[in-house]
């Protein structure tokens, strides 16, 4: 659920907005009459079919479908939530944010507690009670500056440290117990979640703080947890869209045209000591399809470094697809055994990482060989073995010319004609991951249901009215879209409502493709329409049951749903006379 914006508010967003901008800088656009069109940035196309509207900030693309307000599309390019989007075109446009509420609880509180506990662990770590946690970070090789960069900071052994300062400064508790930094126990007291440990405030690309990550500093050979402990989802919080590091990485990463990619927190810190500071990480989870995405946004190009053991060979495998279905330029950097980029910077220095960097391999090109190298057999069997390697991070590429160039190579260096090889890397592709794309770019759609395209069309029509309809609700598969409809929502808080990528396009489509002369007469013929539907389901449906029923088998029932047939044809000739003069 977003949070409540006014409309005025919105509107004032879009208007104090260049829409076209924002969206041109991702894909070029030209002005056609009213509207802006240019390639999609979704999917790759050789002809225009992206359209967008910079009056109503909305776009729409025929081909693949991808629709909805800026605010969408920032949340689909930037891997932002709702209220991020509002709030950065807010702040590019110089508007100030409205404090909201959801559910009786400001989301802006929740960050204000985030905040508030950095600067808590930030101030700790600069006193007496850090010194532990300050000679830990030097024994790391990590400088003052660096860890006062990355907002590094220590959470007191006392749990009620934290808990004695947010009653002394008379914030309310809820937002801390929200983003985790408070609990409860038992008993109802409260106490600091995070003790004696380092902690790694966690941020969005823009530097806002969401979430942290902490972890023990000494032995303790009883303790058999995680090493590192992260925040939980909640709110403002999502780790499967942040990437640690990127708002200290961002300018270096646009600079250098290339992403470091790492596994770990500490890689990200003991690299951008030592000069290379392009590197991100994953916040202790897998790589997501967001975080590729929000990748692809800032550089072309991710080098791939992640841990020299079994596990961190078998997270650069499962990353590969997942960046490549992102349109990234990957190459890859297999660290010796044992070590991560953190330890082999401190014992090596970042010139030999840099160099290393600087020659690391296409994916394609590791792969390869790391193929041939993993085969257990040899000449046929190898080559055989190598290919269904490759079929899996081939077949993630959208862009075809790529992709055949790759084909094109692999058939040149295993000497078999290129068909041979497509066929075979189709069939390994269909065998483990059963949804082979045979050669078009363009996501398929399942066709929205007639029912579906009728209601969220006299949803346009409404918002295009802005009558404030308040007949009766006759929407059955987006109910929840009619009360914001006729309620006085914009056209990009209900499309932000929208989980449905179909549903979503189909509507911002039909709003783009703006409003009927006689919308009045436009909103009845709809109403019209999905009130025959209904009525007609209804027969269908007893006409159905009566067949079930047999003959006079139980005449009971069949006198009262003949009743009821009857009671419906009628209603549905009355509708015809009532509704079309």
């Amino acid at each position: 659920m977003t949070e409540r914006f006014s409309q005025g508010f919105l509107d004032r967003i879009i208007a104090a907005t260049d829409v076209g901008s924002v969206i041109g800088r991702f894909t070029a656009l030209k002005r056609r009459g009213n509207k802006l069109v240019g390639l999609c940035p979704f999917h790759k196309e050789k002809t225009p079919s992206f359209t967008v509207d910079p009056d109503r900030g909305l776009y729409y693309c025929f081909g693949c479908h991808a629709g909805g307000s800026i605010f969408n599309f920032l949340m689909e390019k930037e891997g932002l939530t709702f209220y991020q989007s509002v709030e950065l075109l807010a702040r590019e446009s110089g508007i100030e944010l409205p404090k909201l509420k959801s559910g009786g609880k400001s989301k802006d509180d929740t960050y204000e507690a985030a905040d508030y506990g950095a600067r808590f662990f930030q101030k700790a770590l600069k006193a007496d009670i850090g010194g532990e946690a300050r000679d830990y970070l030097k024994s790391r090789g990590i400088s003052g500056k660096t860890w006062e960069v990355f907002g590094l900071g220590w959470a007191p052994a006392d749990r009620n440290h934290l808990v004695t300062s947010v009653e002394k400064a008379r914030k309310e508790t809820e937002s801390f117990l929200e983003i985790g930094l408070l609990a409860k126990s038992d008993r109802g007291k409260l106490y600091a979640k995070i003790n004696d440990a380092l902690v790694f405030p966690i941020s969005t690309s823009s530097g806002r703080i969401v979430g942290f990550a902490h972890r023990r500093i000494r032995e303790d050979p009883n303790y058999t947890g995680p090493k590192y402990i992260n925040s939980a989802d909640n709110d403002i919080y999502h780790k499967s869209s942040i990437l640690y590091g990127l708002a200290q990485a961002r300018a270096a990463i646009r600079r250098e045209k290339k992403t470091v990619l790492v596994e770990g927190y500490f890689d990200v810190i003991a690299l951008a000591d030592k000069g290379i500071d392009n590197a991100v990480a994953t916040c202790g989870t897998a790589l997501t399809s967001e975080q590729a995405n929000l990748l692809a946004r800032f550089a072309p190009t991710v080098i791939v470094i992640f841990d020299g053991d079994e596990a961190g060979l078998r997270a650069t495998l499962r990353s590969l697809e997942i960046l490549l279905e992102a349109g990234l330029n990957v190459s890859i950097v297999r660290l010796p055994e044992g070590e991560d980029p953190d330890s082999f910077v401190l014992a090596e220095g970042s010139s030999a990482l840099t160099d290393i960097i600087e020659i690391a391999p296409d994916w394609f090109d590791w792969l390869y060989d790391f193929g041939w190298g993993e085969s257990e057999g040899s000449g046929v069997t190898a080559a055989v073995s190598v290919v269904d390697r490759i079929a899996i991070p081939l077949g993630s590429i959208s862009d075809s010319m790529k992709r055949n160039l790759y084909v094109r190579e692999l058939s040149k260096r295993l000497s078999i004609d290129e068909k041979s090889v497509l066929d075979h890397l189709r069939r390994s592709y269909q065998k483990q991951r059963s949804r082979f794309s045979e050669s078009s770019d363009i996501p398929t759609h399942e066709e929205l249901p007639a029912r579906a395209k009728l209601e969220l069309s006299l949803v346009a029509a409404v918002l295009h009215s802005n009558s404030g309809d308040n007949g009766e609700n006759p929407l059955t598969l987006y109910p929840g879209l009619w009360e914001k409809a006729v309620g006085g929502y914009t056209p990009a808080e209900i499309l932000s409502e929208i989980a449905d990528e179909r549903a979503r396009g189909y509507l911002s489509a039909t709003i783009c493709e703006g409003k009927s002369e006689n919308i009045k007469f436009h909103c009845e013929m709809l109403r019209y329409k999905l009130s025959r539907m209904n009525i007609q389901e209804k027969i269908e449906s007893i006409q159905n049951r009566l067949r079930e029923i047999g003959n006079g088998e139980n005449k009971e029932e069949e006198a009262t749903l003949l009743g009821e047939l009857n009671s419906l044809v009628r209603k549905l000739n009355d509708l015809g006379k009532t509704t079309i003069k």
